[in-house]
C-alpha cells in the first residue's frame, strides 16, 4: 500500500478537480469555523468556487482558534482527526494552546461489520480465518479511526487481541493528502505569508507520517525494536507480536492483563503514585537518551499496572525515532544548558534546529541565555531545573517558532512527549518533579560527552572527512607552496571600469571578509578538529594573513594611510 504514490507528480489544479466533491467539504468546513477567509481565496478561481457561498458561523467564533481547528478536524472525519493528533505533536508549529486543543481529538468510528472484518483478515493473512485462529470474536472490543480491535485465540491456545484497519481506509485517505497537498501547494505559491511555515514539506510530512499509522508492519516493527531494547528488565511487559498472524492491515499480538493506570491515576497513594511515575519516566527516559526509538502516546490509557506492580506499555503505532546524529546533537544542547555554556547552546540550537539564513544569532543567543537563566539557574557547572520541565519545553518550543528554526518532526515528537510525561505526573498527584528523575540522565550524559568511547564514535563518524583531507590536502599543501615560490600564488581580481584605488578598495574588502568567514569557522570550530581548532579555520587564517599582506603593501606603496 503507498498512499502518498504519485502525489508529488500531480497538478494541484488537477488533484482539486478530480476530487471536487470532497474538496467542496473540505474548503465549506475550513470557512465555516473560521480558520480561512476571503483574502486567502483570491486569485484562485477554482478555490472560491470550491467555497461556494461558505461563510463564517458567527456562532463559532466565540470558540479559541485550537477548539475551532479541532472541531473541524473532528467533522471533516478519519484523516483529519489523525492529522490534528500529529499536530498535536508539533507545538512548534502550531503553538502550545493549538497542541493542547488537539491532543483531546478522539474518534469512535462505528465498527466493521463481522463480514467485512473476516474479509479483512482473510485477504491480508491470505488464509483463510478457521486456520488462523482458533476463534474470533468479529464484534470489537473498541474501534477508532483507523481500525477496530477483536478478541481471539489462536492455535495453540494463547489469547491475543487482533487490530483490524477499517474497510476503505487507504482509499478515503488516498483522496484527503491529494486534496491536503494541493492546498498547501497553492498557498505556498501565492500567499507569501505562508512561505515561512513551508506549507508544502509540513503536509508532505503529515502525509508520510499518516501513512505510516495505517501501515501495521511498522507498529509490529516498532513493538519488536521497543521489547527488545528492554530485554532482560523486569521492571516493564510489552505485549508479545505474531508476525505470521500480520500484516498490512492486521496486527496480532499477546494480550496482557492489567488495570489501566486512566482509570486509577486519580485514586492513588502518594506512595503508590510516586511509585508508578519513577516507573514510566525511567522507561521513557531510557527509550529518548539510550535506545534512540521511543513510544510516543504516553496517554494512561495506554499504560497498565499488572497485578505484580509491573508496567504494561500498549499501542505503539505511533513512535519516535532520534538517529545518532540528532540524539547526539541534541545531548550536546542539554549537557550545554547544564554547563552554562550559552555559545554551545546557541551552536547546539540551530544544528539540532537549523534557522533561514538570516536568523538574527546573536538575539537568539540572548533569547536562549534568558530561557537558560529561567528554567536553569545557577552557575555553570552546577546548573539546576526548573520543577516544570514541560513549561520549559513550552518556553523552548515558543523561542523555535518565533525565530521559525526547523525542527525535525521526531525531536519535536519527544519534547511533546516529555511535556505530556508532566501531566501526567501533575495528574496522578505524585510528589516528584520529573527534573529530578531526569537528573541521573543528565550526568550520565555530561558523563558520557566527553567519555573515550563517545569521543571514537565521533570520530568515525567524520573519517571520510578526514579521509577526504587527507587525500587531497598533500597535493593541495605542494601547489600552494610551490606557487608562493615562484611568486605565482595571486587572487585573480578584475574589476573593469574602475580606476586603481576602487580596485584596491574592493581587494580590502575581499580580504575583510575572508578575515571575517575564518574567524567564524575559528569560533565555531568548524570540522574537521584537531582538538578543538578548526582546520578550514587555519588554513583560512593562511589566506586571511596573505590577503592583508598584500592590502598593507598596496597602502604602502600608494604612499601610506594619509594619501
Amino acid at each position: 500500500m503507498d498512499v502518498l504514490q504519485g502525489l508529488e507528480n500531480r497538478s494541484p489544479m488537477f488533484a482539486l478537480v478530480e476530487n471536487r466533491a470532497r474538496a467542496e467539504f473540505i474548503v465549506s468546513v475550513i470557512i465555516k469555523y473560521g480558520l480561512a477567509d476571503a483574502a486567502t481565496l483570491e486569485g484562485h478561481p477554482l478555490l472560491v468556487q470550491l467555497a461556494g457561498k461558505a461563510k463564517p458561523n458567527p456562532a463559532l467564533m466565540s470558540m479559541s482558534r485550537g477548539d475551532r481547528l479541532r472541531s473541524a478536524m473532528q467533522e471533516l472525519g478519519t484523516t483529519f482527526i489523525k492529522i490534528g493528533q500529529l499536530l498535536s505533536t508539533r507545538a512548534d508549529l502550531v503553538g502550545p494552546d493549538i497542541a493542547e486543543a488537539l491532543s483531546a481529538l478522539q474518534a469512535d468510528d462505528p465498527a466493521d461489520t463481522p463480514e467485512q472484518i473476516s474479509a479483512t483478515i482473510t485477504a491480508d493473512l491470505k488464509m483463510p480465518l478457521d486456520q488462523a485462529f482458533a476463534s474470533i470474536n468479529l464484534v470489537p472490543l473498541a474501534s477508532a479511526s483507523v481500525g477496530q480491535v477483536c478478541k481471539a485465540v489462536t492455535t495453540d491456545g494463547t489469547e491475543v487481541v487482533v487490530k483490524v484497519r477499517h474497510e476503505g481506509v487507504p482509499e478515503v485517505v488516498a483522496q484527503d493528502l491529494a486534496i491536503l497537498n494541493a492546498l498547501a501547494a497553492l498557498l505556498e505559491k501565492d500567499v507569501a505569508a505562508t512561505r515561512v511555515l513551508q506549507p508544502v514539506q509540513v503536509a508532505h510530512q503529515l502525509s508520510t507520517s499518516l501513512t505510516d499509522e495505517l501501515d501495521f508492519r511498522r507498529e509490529l516493527g516498532n513493538l519488536v525494536r521497543v521489547s527488545a531494547n528492554f530485554a532482560g528488565n523486569d521492571s516493564y511487559v510489552f505485549p508479545k507480536p505474531f508476525p505470521e498472524l500480520s500484516g498490512d492491515a492486521v496486527l496480532t499480538e499477546s494480550m496482557l492483563e492489567g488495570t489501566r493506570f486512566s482509570t486509577v491515576i486519580n485514586d492513588l497513594s502518594v506512595d503508590q503514585a510516586n511509585d508508578i511515575i519513577r516507573l514510566i519516566a525511567n522507561m521513557y527516559f531510557q527509550m529518548i537518551f539510550v535506545d534512540g526509538i521511543f513510544h510516543a502516546d504516553p496517554h494512561p490509557g495506554n499504560l497498565l499496572i499488572l497485578d505484580d506492580g509491573r508496567l504494561g506499555v500498549l499501542d505503539f503505532g505511533k513512535c519516535g525515532r532520534l538517529r545518532d546524529g540528532m540524539r547526539e546533537a541534541f545531548i550536546d544542547f542539554l549537557a550545554s544548558v547544564l554547563t552554562g555554556d550559552i555559545e554551545e547552546s546557541t551552536r547546539c540550537m540551530l544544528k539540532v534546529a537549523p534557522g533561514p539564513s538570516d536568523v538574527d544569532e546573536t538575539r537568539l543567543q540572548a533569547d536562549l541565555e534568558g530561557w537558560i537563566e529561567t528554567y536553569f539557574p545557577g552557575s555553570a557547572g552546577s546548573a539546576t531545573m526548573h520543577a516544570d520541565l514541560g513549561s520549559a519545553i513550552a518556553a523552548l518550543l515558543d523561542i523555535v517558532r518565533e525565530y521559525n528554526l526547523r525542527m525535525p518532526t521526531d525531536m519535536s515528537l519527544m519534547l511533546i512527549v516529555v511535556m505530556q510525561l508532566q501531566g501526567i505526573l501533575e495528574e496522578s498527584g505524585s510528589s516528584l518533579t520529573l527534573t529530578e528523575l531526569l537528573m541521573p540522565f543528565a550526568q550520565e550524559i555530561q558523563q558520557e560527552r566527553m567519555s573515550p568511547k563517545r569521543l571514537m564514535r565521533k570520530a568515525l563518524s567524520t573519517a571520510h572527512r578526514w579521509e577526504h583531507l587527507i587525500e587531497v590536502l598533500p597535493g593541495d599543501l605542494t601547489r600552494l607552496l610551490e606557487a608562493t615560490s615562484r611568486g605565482e600564488l595571486k587572487v585573480p581580481l578584475t574589476i573593469n571600469g574602475i580606476d586603481r584605488p576602487v580596485n584596491r578598495l574592493a581587494y580590502a574588502l575581499v580580504a575583510t571578509a575572508t578575515i571575517n568567514g575564518t574567524a567564524q569557522m575559528l569560533s565555531r570550530k568548524a570540522g574537521p578538529t584537531v582538538g578543538r581548532v578548526s582546520v578550514p579555520g587555519l588554513i583560512g587564517t593562511a589566506a586571511s594573513a596573505y590577503l592583508g599582506y598584500h592590502v598593507i603593501r598596496a597602502i604602502h606603496k600608494a604612499g601610506g594611510l594619509s594619501q
